[in-house]
């Protein structure tokens, strides 16, 4: 997957509009349309704060799939969890891990 198409997935993923993004990123809504259509691409800082905003790794907007590791997919395997509802499982432990040092003290409650 492209850096284009994940920063599209995961804003869709999240429910986030073009204009909510742009905004959280100080950005026009124009500039993260053309991120999304693979027009320009975010420069470095962009990425990271992106990344941030989403709650992932970076190398994940840059096209690294997600990965269950194996353990935890036999024990929701083990759980009668469908593939689908193991990648829930998983991309939302992953938001956890990678949003929670960036929420401020009033989220955090």
């Amino acid at each position: 997957m492209t850096p284009a198409q994940r920063i599209a997935e995961e804003r869709d993923y999240l429910g986030m509009t073009r204009l909510l993004v742009a905004n959280a990123m100080q950005v026009t809504e124009e500039e993260v349309a053309a991120w999304e259509v693979g027009c320009t691409v975010p420069d470095d800082d962009e990425m990271a704060r992106l990344a941030a905003l989403f709650g992932l790794p970076v190398e994940r907007l840059n096209g690294a799939d997600l990965t269950i590791p194996p353990p935890l997919a036999i024990e929701m395997t083990d759980r009668g969890l469908s593939s689908e509802n193991q990648w829930e499982v998983a991309r939302f432990m992953e938001f956890l891990q990678y949003r929670r040092p960036h929420l401020t003290e009033e989220e955090r409650r």
